[in-house]
């Protein structure tokens, strides 16, 4: 292999290496946010009237109004999204891996034909 060729090969499979790990950074950003959205969401609920303290009054206006239902409907989007989130998580993860096994691949080859 020329030493030209190689330098260009390993300047590629640097950045794709790059690339990757700023895509799995990204991913795991948004599935700390994500995270961190359903666990507000459900401090939401947990504070949400149903508890012994509060009177009928405020018990029926929150009954009525689907509030407890709204919330639990949101949870249950924002479990899906962190699902999500998880799989971008494994995917872009992957293509992390293949990123080193490609630079370490090209190490060896460019180290046998020296």
């Amino acid at each position: 292999m020329k030493p030209k060729t190689a330098r260009t090969l390993t300047k590629l499979v640097a950045l794709r290496r790059q690339n990757a790990e700023q895509a799995m950074g990204q991913a795991k950003m948004s599935l700390d946010e994500a995270k961190a959205k359903l666990a507000a969401l459900e401090a939401e609920l947990r504070a949400a009237p149903g508890g012994t303290e509060q009177d009928y009054a405020a018990l029926s206006l929150s009954d009525r109004f689907g509030n407890s239902q709204r919330i639990l409907g949101q949870i249950e989007a924002q479990k899906s999204v962190v699902a999500t989130c998880e799989e971008t998580l494994a995917i872009r993860r992957n293509l992390l891996k293949q990123a080193f096994g490609s630079e370490q691949s090209l190490k060896e080859i460019v180290a046998t034909r020296k």
